[in-house]
């Protein structure tokens, strides 16, 4: 496998790796098995509840594996560029955070939210609360809308790239 651009490990233990050319490949610890579907840079992938892989792109959207065969997410309008990141959550929705916003799909359907900027990031915390990397900001979903988190004298002077909360409940951001 060369020119990785992402990686994550399944809840099996399998070393999952995107590449810049669009392949998905999977380690098992003995045999490298690759994936061959029909995208481009693979910017992204995280696993469901249900086991699916779930991959975003940069110019062709969302889609998911289900052991078998790719399922693309398909969207009417807008196009969904540049996923950064998909999340899934408590009600088993997939979030996919874009540059041009954040989507939610129930299964059935595609829905663009009120949020339309670049979102790098979205995770939760031990508590269930959504926080999201919103161009050079963090917020977090209070169940009826964003509160914007400004931690004291912290400023981001670039894009939010990723969230993460440790096992003690830090919040770590990453920017670009």
């Amino acid at each position: 496998v060369s020119d990785i651009t992402t990686l994550f490990e399944d809840n099996h233990g399998n070393i999952w790796f995107g590449s810049y050319a669009g392949t998905l490949s999977r380690f098992d610890g003995k045999q490298l098995i690759q994936y061959t579907c029909k995208t481009d840079i693979v910017l992204c992938m995280t696993q469901d509840s249900t086991g699916n892989i779930w991959v975003g792109t940069k110019d062709s959207g969302t889609y998911y594996f289900d052991g078998k065969d790719f399922h693309y997410i398909r969207v009417e309008a807008p196009v969904i560029y540049w996923v950064n990141n998909i999340f899934e959550n408590v009600d088993g929705n997939i979030l996919i955070a874009s540059n041009n916003g954040i989507f939610i799909y129930d299964w059935k359907n595609m829905y663009s939210t009120d949020i339309t900027k670049k979102c790098g990031s979205i995770t939760t915390d031990s508590l269930g609360r959504i926080w999201v990397g919103i161009e050079n900001e963090v917020y977090h979903f209070t169940g009826s809308g964003y509160v914007k988190w400004k931690p004291d004298d912290c400023v981001f002077r670039s894009s939010i790239s990723q969230l993460f909360f440790d096992s003690f409940g830090q919040l770590w951001i990453s920017t670009s």
